[in-house]
Protein backbone atom coordinates (compact mmCIF):
# COMPACT_ATOMS: atom_id res chain seq x y z
CA UNK A 1 0.00 0.00 0.00
CA UNK A 2 1.01 3.57 -0.61
CA UNK A 3 0.77 6.56 1.71
CA UNK A 4 -1.44 9.02 -0.16
CA UNK A 5 -0.26 11.97 1.95
CA UNK A 6 3.37 11.83 0.91
CA UNK A 7 3.37 9.27 -1.92
CA UNK A 8 5.70 6.89 -0.12
CA UNK A 9 5.27 3.20 0.50
CA UNK A 10 4.27 2.40 4.09
CA UNK A 11 5.70 -0.58 5.93
CA UNK A 12 3.36 -3.26 7.21
CA UNK A 13 3.92 -5.05 10.51
CA UNK A 14 4.17 -8.85 10.81
CA UNK A 15 0.35 -9.23 10.60
CA UNK A 16 0.03 -7.11 7.46
CA UNK A 17 -1.34 -4.06 9.27
CA UNK A 18 -0.03 -0.55 8.86
CA UNK A 19 0.94 0.84 12.27
CA UNK A 20 -0.98 3.85 13.52
CA UNK A 21 0.71 7.22 13.73
CA UNK A 22 2.43 7.86 17.05
CA UNK A 23 0.42 9.96 19.51
CA UNK A 24 1.21 13.68 19.49
CA UNK A 25 3.93 14.72 21.91
CA UNK A 26 3.07 16.68 25.02
CA UNK A 27 4.33 20.25 24.94
CA UNK A 28 7.63 20.88 26.63
CA UNK A 29 7.90 23.20 29.62
CA UNK A 30 8.77 26.16 27.41
CA UNK A 31 5.68 25.67 25.23
CA UNK A 32 3.36 25.23 28.19
CA UNK A 33 4.77 28.35 29.83
CA UNK A 34 3.98 30.31 26.66
CA UNK A 35 0.29 29.39 26.73
CA UNK A 36 -0.37 29.88 30.45
CA UNK A 37 -1.75 33.32 31.15
CA UNK A 38 -2.78 33.93 27.55
CA UNK A 39 -6.11 34.14 25.79
CA UNK A 40 -6.64 31.02 23.69
CA UNK A 41 -9.12 29.84 21.07
CA UNK A 42 -10.53 26.32 21.32
CA UNK A 43 -10.50 24.20 18.17
CA UNK A 44 -10.99 20.65 16.86
CA UNK A 45 -12.75 19.18 19.90
CA UNK A 46 -14.90 16.17 19.09
CA UNK A 47 -16.40 15.31 22.48
CA UNK A 48 -17.42 18.94 23.18
CA UNK A 49 -17.71 20.38 19.68
CA UNK A 50 -19.92 23.15 21.10
CA UNK A 51 -16.77 24.69 22.61
CA UNK A 52 -14.98 24.97 19.26
CA UNK A 53 -14.53 28.64 18.42
CA UNK A 54 -14.86 29.72 22.06
CA UNK A 55 -12.18 31.79 23.75
CA UNK A 56 -10.73 31.42 27.20
CA UNK A 57 -7.77 31.95 29.46
CA UNK A 58 -5.15 29.20 29.83
CA UNK A 59 -4.80 29.27 33.63
CA UNK A 60 -2.36 26.41 34.29
CA UNK A 61 -0.71 23.34 32.81
CA UNK A 62 -0.77 19.87 34.37
CA UNK A 63 2.42 18.12 33.30
CA UNK A 64 1.14 14.70 34.44
CA UNK A 65 -1.90 14.75 32.14
CA UNK A 66 -0.51 17.05 29.44
CA UNK A 67 -3.59 19.28 29.65
CA UNK A 68 -4.23 22.95 30.21
CA UNK A 69 -6.89 24.24 32.56
CA UNK A 70 -8.81 26.73 30.43
CA UNK A 71 -11.42 29.08 31.83
CA UNK A 72 -13.83 29.63 28.95
CA UNK A 73 -15.29 33.08 28.46
CA UNK A 74 -18.98 33.53 29.12
CA UNK A 75 -20.02 32.78 25.56
CA UNK A 76 -19.17 33.34 21.95
CA UNK A 77 -20.57 35.34 19.10
CA UNK A 78 -22.79 33.32 16.76
CA UNK A 79 -24.80 34.32 13.74
CA UNK A 80 -28.52 33.77 14.36
CA UNK A 81 -30.91 32.56 11.64
CA UNK A 82 -32.16 36.14 11.23
CA UNK A 83 -28.61 37.22 10.26
CA UNK A 84 -27.90 39.14 13.48
CA UNK A 85 -25.00 38.28 15.75
CA UNK A 86 -25.66 37.33 19.38
CA UNK A 87 -23.50 36.11 22.25
CA UNK A 88 -24.33 32.57 23.32
CA UNK A 89 -24.18 31.32 26.88
CA UNK A 90 -21.06 29.48 27.94
CA UNK A 91 -18.30 29.60 30.47
CA UNK A 92 -16.76 27.09 32.84
CA UNK A 93 -13.36 25.45 33.22
CA UNK A 94 -12.12 22.60 31.06
CA UNK A 95 -8.94 20.51 30.89
CA UNK A 96 -7.85 20.59 27.26
CA UNK A 97 -4.98 19.20 25.20
CA UNK A 98 -2.57 21.68 23.66
CA UNK A 99 -3.58 20.49 20.18
CA UNK A 100 -7.03 21.96 20.84
CA UNK A 101 -5.72 25.43 21.65
CA UNK A 102 -4.28 28.29 19.65
CA UNK A 103 -2.95 31.46 21.17
CA UNK A 104 -5.25 34.36 20.46
CA UNK A 105 -3.55 36.80 22.73
CA UNK A 106 -2.26 40.30 22.33
CA UNK A 107 -0.64 40.26 25.80
CA UNK A 108 2.85 41.70 25.55
CA UNK A 109 2.25 43.04 22.06
CA UNK A 110 2.10 46.57 20.75
CA UNK A 111 -1.52 47.31 19.76
CA UNK A 112 -3.49 49.95 17.90
CA UNK A 113 -6.83 51.13 19.29
CA UNK A 114 -9.76 51.44 16.87
CA UNK A 115 -13.54 51.48 16.75
CA UNK A 116 -14.18 53.02 20.19
CA UNK A 117 -17.35 55.08 20.50
CA UNK A 118 -17.30 56.20 24.13
CA UNK A 119 -13.64 57.28 24.11
CA UNK A 120 -13.15 57.98 20.42
CA UNK A 121 -10.18 60.23 21.20
CA UNK A 122 -8.20 57.00 21.81
CA UNK A 123 -8.85 55.70 18.29
CA UNK A 124 -5.62 55.54 16.28
CA UNK A 125 -3.38 55.58 19.37
CA UNK A 126 -0.95 52.77 20.08
CA UNK A 127 0.02 51.12 23.33
CA UNK A 128 0.95 47.84 24.95
CA UNK A 129 -1.49 45.07 25.93
CA UNK A 130 -0.32 44.35 29.49
CA UNK A 131 -2.81 41.67 30.59
CA UNK A 132 -6.15 40.05 29.81
CA UNK A 133 -9.08 39.92 32.27
CA UNK A 134 -11.28 36.95 31.40
CA UNK A 135 -14.06 38.09 33.74
CA UNK A 136 -14.45 41.36 31.88
CA UNK A 137 -13.34 40.01 28.50
CA UNK A 138 -10.95 42.94 28.11
CA UNK A 139 -7.27 43.68 27.69
CA UNK A 140 -5.56 46.16 29.98
CA UNK A 141 -3.82 48.48 27.52
CA UNK A 142 -1.20 51.05 28.49
CA UNK A 143 -1.41 53.88 25.96
CA UNK A 144 1.97 54.90 24.62
CA UNK A 145 1.20 58.62 24.78
CA UNK A 146 0.66 59.51 28.43
CA UNK A 147 0.98 56.01 29.90
CA UNK A 148 -2.67 55.79 31.05
CA UNK A 149 -4.26 52.33 31.18
CA UNK A 150 -7.64 51.35 29.75
CA UNK A 151 -9.65 48.12 29.77
CA UNK A 152 -10.51 47.49 26.11
CA UNK A 153 -12.38 44.78 24.23
CA UNK A 154 -10.42 42.57 21.80
CA UNK A 155 -12.59 43.86 18.93
CA UNK A 156 -11.16 47.36 19.50
CA UNK A 157 -7.52 46.29 19.22
CA UNK A 158 -5.24 45.15 16.45
CA UNK A 159 -1.57 44.19 16.47
CA UNK A 160 0.45 47.30 15.65
CA UNK A 161 3.73 45.62 14.78
CA UNK A 162 7.20 46.79 15.69
CA UNK A 163 7.95 50.18 17.11
CA UNK A 164 10.41 51.88 14.78
CA UNK A 165 12.85 53.85 16.89
CA UNK A 166 15.47 56.29 15.59
CA UNK A 167 18.12 53.57 16.06
CA UNK A 168 16.02 51.10 14.06
CA UNK A 169 15.44 53.64 11.29
CA UNK A 170 19.20 54.39 11.12
CA UNK A 171 20.03 50.69 10.87
CA UNK A 172 17.28 49.52 8.52
CA UNK A 173 15.71 52.60 6.91
CA UNK A 174 12.01 52.89 6.09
Amino acid sequence: PFCSAVGMEEEEDEWGAIPAAPPPRKPDIETSATLVGHRVRIQALTSRADLNGCYGLAKSYDEATGRFLVEVEGGRWEKRPDGCWAKSTGGGEYKLKWLNLTIDSLVGQRVKINGLKSKDELNGLTGWARSYDIGKGRYMVEVQEGGEQYALKPDNLSAAGCLRTKDWMAAFGD
